[in-house]
């Protein structure tokens, strides 16, 4: 049996995978034991896995887009991690969201252990912003935020989104790849490569109007959502648009290095994209190479203030062509914008750094 403390982190997806979860395991197994408690939807990963970053044990509780499924699922989720925590030894309990976040603070308290608070999205933020829902989620939410012994945000921006809370104490976790970058081959201007959430509000039907009007370009994607089939259509019907559908996340770098440029679009009337942080911003600075983004997010003033991409309108078909052949054909730009990244990376902008913030606090909790 280890005498090494034990953590525990809870999360609402399988992670398989889950970058930000597995770089913080990894992270924090160089101190502790660490166990991933995650919920699985739908069966496709192993129950229980061993992975150089700790334990994942994967729960399966299938769920439904329906609010009166989702709630009596996400309760028998709560149910089921209370129970767990309380029979199971820990010293730090680390909840990732809201979905997570309650029994792991009630199952804290009752066994004098501490919680951390890691909020990925503001849950509240997922419904409508004039629902009850929402109002009732946001007051409890933030009224709890105040409990946890330690709140970890994605991004400084976020405690605007989290006001009035006040946290007892706030790590800023950014999100950071952690991975080598190894000497890459010789970039392809005309390779551009997207992963990630394929849903209309990414702009994918907008990059795929855009790249079928270029095909001297190539387009590949990756990732899951619900424009999956129109993708596919078009990969039938036009010959520089692929499809590679889920894929490892050392794939996901090994593509974008491969790439001219890193593309990320989020719908800035969705209050968790307006505040996002997303992994693709990060991916740029860590991989030198320059983001094209779209305006009305923090991540676009991050983008701005650091020169290092072009930001366009949301959902601007006709911007984002410009923005493409711009970087295709501007040599002075695009290098500037990868010396911009470059010299973010050297700064603060690198995991090294958020390790060992991260480690840091939690050896403080364990004084």
């Amino acid at each position: 049996m280890s005498n090494r403390p034990k953590i525990i982190i809870l999360r609402s997806n399988p992670v398989d995978p889950d970058p930000r979860v597995e770089k913080e395991a990894a992270a924090l197994c160089s101190m502790a034991d660490v166990l991933i408690l995650a919920r699985d939807r739908t069966g496709r990963s192993r129950p229980e896995e061993t992975m150089p970053f700790g334990r994942v044990k994967r729960v399966l509780l299938p769920g439904a887009d329906s609010p009166i499924v989702l709630t009596i699922t996400l309760l028998i989720w709560w149910v089921y991690l209370f129970g767990y925590l309380l029979f199971h030894p820990f010293h730090i309990v680390h909840a990732c969201d809201f979905d997570t976040y309650p029994p792991a603070l009630l199952a804290a308290r009752l066994k004098r252990r501490q919680v951390v608070y890691d909020i990925f999205d503001f849950y509240a933020d997922t419904f409508a912003q004039n629902s009850t829902i929402h109002g009732l989620v946001s007051r409890i939410d933030k009224t709890l935020i105040g409990l946890a012994d330690l709140v970890i945000l994605v991004d400084r921006v976020r405690m605007a989104q989290i006001r009035p809370a006040k946290p007892k104490n706030v790590l800023y976790l950014y999100n950071i790849p952690n991975v080598e970058v190894t000497a890459a081959g010789a970039v392809d201007p005309n390779y551009f490569f997207y992963a990630g959430m394929l849903s209309r509000e990414r702009m994918i039907e907008a990059l795929l109007n855009v790249f079928a009007r270029h095909p001297a370009w190539t387009l590949e994607l990756a990732g899951w959502g619900p424009l999956e089939r129109l993708i596919v259509d078009h990969c039938q019907a036009f010959s520089n648009i692929r499809f590679a559908g889920r894929i490892e996340y050392r794939k996901v770098i090994e593509n974008e290095q491969k790439s001219l440029l890193i593309l990320a679009f989020y719908d800035p009337a969705i209050a968790n994209h307006r505040f996002a942080s997303p992994n693709k911003l990060f991916e740029a600075i860590t991989l030198e190479k320059p983001i094209i983004s779209n305006v009305g997010t923090s991540m676009a003033d991050f983008i701005q203030a650091h020169r290092i991409g072009e930001l366009i309108s949301y959902g601007d078909e006709r911007q984002l062509e410009k923005a493409l052949v711009l970087l295709q054909q501007d040599a002075r730009r695009y290098h500037e914008y990868c010396r911009n990244c470059r010299n973010l990376a050297r700064s603060e902008f690198n995991w090294p750094c958020m390790a060992d913030r991260l480690v840091s606090s939690y050896r403080s909790l364990m004084r």
